[in-house]
């Protein structure tokens, strides 16, 4: 399993004010998540599904991602960045505040760009486990702080190893390219931007796009829409906005990972073994 970072820049939902602070009826329901060590980790679960986030300000704020399905580990390497065009480089972060709500299955992480104060982010995100399967709701708003506009790049970027396997998945992608179909036999994740569609996007075999989510490197995408397999996969998308005076700009993305339950499976096995008994004996009774 690869334990892999990622970086949420992001802003206001609508309990979230213009100052970024949470309004009373939120804060009743949302708590900060323990600290140690300079990470704060945040942890909600549903049904058999546990999501855990851990920020921290370290190396210009950092935001790593695990999701446990069914007994089956999958990681998530997700990284929202954000390329500057007016300072032409990425920008560094730090986070304000991580809190969880258990009850509604939510994280929020807030950050704010370090050196001139241009962006505050809340990235959050929602866990729901009660359909057959675990769904991520993930909202990003990156909200301008200054008195001029700001004009940047924000990228999102993937990388999603169903079962933690060995390297096996298959990955279909929408001409579009806001939907993207992964699979690893049974196991199946849909990966789709929900806001506004991106300007470009591109997927291709690990660790191609790493550059872009762990590094400096700032490139445009591909927009390819098939690649070789079977791999393990990443995908990315990014958007170019002008934001302007206490304006707004969200991006989203949902993720719908389905892992077969194994009684769900030992009872489809055992009832296909009775018809074909069944089947037996009726042909044996005809002979």
């Amino acid at each position: 399993m690869r334990w892999c970072r990622s970086l949420w820049l992001g802003a206001t939902m609508a309990w979230i004010t213009a100052s970024g602070t949470v309004s009373q009826e939120a804060a009743a329901a949302l708590v900060p998540c323990p600290l140690a060590s300079g990470v704060a980790t945040c942890q909600v679960g549903d049904g058999d599904s546990v999501l855990e986030v851990r920020a921290t300000s370290l190396s210009g704020g950092a935001v790593s991602t695990v999701l446990r399905i069914g007994g089956v580990a999958d990681l998530p390497f997700e990284t929202f960045k954000v390329y500057s065009f007016d300072v032409d480089d990425f920008i560094d972060v730090v986070v304000e505040s991580a809190m969880q709500d258990a009850a509604a299955r939510q994280i929020r992480v807030q950050v704010r760009e370090v050196e001139s104060s241009a962006i505050r982010a809340v990235g959050v995100v929602t866990l729901d486990d009660t359909g057959p399967s675990s769904i991520i709701e993930e909202t990003i708003t990156f909200t301008n702080l200054l008195a001029v506009p700001v004009n940047g790049r924000f990228y999102v970027i993937t990388d999603l190893d169903l079962n933690g396997d060995a390297p096996d998945d298959t990955i279909a992608v929408s001409l579009a390219g806001t939907r993207i179909e992964q699979a690893d036999g049974t196991t199946r994740a849909v990966i789709e931007t929900t806001g506004d569609p991106p300007d470009a996007w591109d997927v291709a075999p690990c660790c191609d796009l790493s550059d872009i989510a762990t590094g400096p490197v700032y490139r445009s995408l591909d927009d390819r829409t098939s690649v070789p397999g079977p791999a393990d996969f990443q995908a990315a998308w990014s958007w170019d906005r002008q934001i302007g005076v206490g304006k707004s700009a969200v991006a989203a993305v949902r993720k719908t990972v389905t892992v077969p339950e194994p009684i769900a499976a030992a009872t489809s096995a055992a009832s296909l073994a009775a018809l074909l008994a069944i089947g037996s004996r009726r042909r044996g009774s005809l002979g």
